[in-house]
């Protein structure tokens, strides 16, 4: 039998009597056993009523190269893991649906119109990291509060760094285009062999440089084991001809095998003219305080 709550007037109104509050909580009572039952120990009845999905153990849903089916692997859970190390395409599931995802093994979630990244980058995950994927569309997720693993144990890590002052003519193009090996100059080198096929590599570079444009625009790009075409880059743009500026960039990738490789950091200008390293386009700085580097470090799976 349906039962009305009470009015505001009849709880608040000056003139109510003892009595009619008594009725007042008690056509109140009905209502809430009418709409939760009276078993207060029946929570899934209550998230039923209230349409909130109740929170289930959490599943083990495997990677896989492509599109990750959780409409069929996780159904009735908002609490998942992923295992296995497969690059993630996409995902299938319902929109509306929010999902805590842990990180059982290291892989990538590929940024793109599936996958939607707050970089607008792929994602290199780790075992441990923790993030929640939010359907907004059907099959198009956002990834929100990526958060990597506090446990993350560091291998070993490795630096290249260098106070030499240098000059290079070579340009780099400033377009939508990877650098290439053969562009810019080469300043920093760093060979290095991992401990882990697992492990994830953070190659962090930052390289101080002038040039004799005023207007010159910096590129420093990374290069691995000699390939044409660059893994990360980094800009910025000169203020004077006497200037120097830090130009940073930074790369994660997995490991992939133990087998030794070498990292290299190039570096130029759009501009024809002389790009200078540690310092301007004609002279050092700093008597060799001003150094740059090249970081690589490994962090266990």
């Amino acid at each position: 039998m349906a039962v009305d709550l009470p009015t505001s007037a009849s709880l608040t109104g000056a003139g109510t009597t003892r009595a009619q509050q008594k009725l007042n909580l008690a056509a109140l009572r009905d209502f809430m056993a009418n709409l939760f039952g009276t078993d207060s120990s029946d929570k899934a009845a209550a998230r039923a009523t209230l349409g909130v999905a109740p929170r289930a153990t959490r599943i083990d849903v495997a990677s896989v190269a492509g599109a990750v089916d959780l409409t069929t692997a996780a159904p009735n859970t908002d609490d998942i893991r992923i295992t296995g190390s497969l690059a993630i395409t996409a995902f299938t599931v319902a929109v509306g649906r929010v999902i805590r995802v842990t990180a059982g093994g290291a892989f990538t979630l590929t940024s793109g119109a599936s996958i939607v990244t707050q970089s607008a980058a792929d994602i290199l995950v780790a075992a441990g990291d923790t993030f929640y994927l939010r359907a907004t569309a059907a099959n198009v997720v956002e990834v929100l509060c990526f958060s990597r693993a506090i446990n993350r144990r560091v291998a070993q890590r490795q630096t290249s760094q260098s106070g030499v002052f240098a000059t290079g003519a070579t340009t780099i193009p400033y377009a939508n285009l990877k650098p290439q090996v053969n562009e810019g100059d080469q300043y920093l080198a760093r060979a290095f062999t991992p401990k882990n096929a697992g492990s994830t590599l953070v190659i962090e570079g930052l390289l101080f440089l002038g040039h004799s444009a005023t207007t010159a625009i910096f590129i420093a790009a990374l290069f691995k084991d000699g390939a044409a075409d660059a893994i990360a880059v980094g800009v910025s743009q000169n203020v004077n001809s006497g200037g120097c500026v830090p130009v940073p960039f930074r790369h994660e990738m997995v490991a992939g095998s133990v087998a030794a490789m070498t990292f290299t950091a190039r570096a130029g200008s759009n501009t024809a003219g002389t790009t200078g390293f540690n310092g301007t386009s004609g002279s050092a700085l700093m008597n060799g305080l001003l150094t740059s580097h090249l970081t690589i470090t490994e962090y266990y799976p």
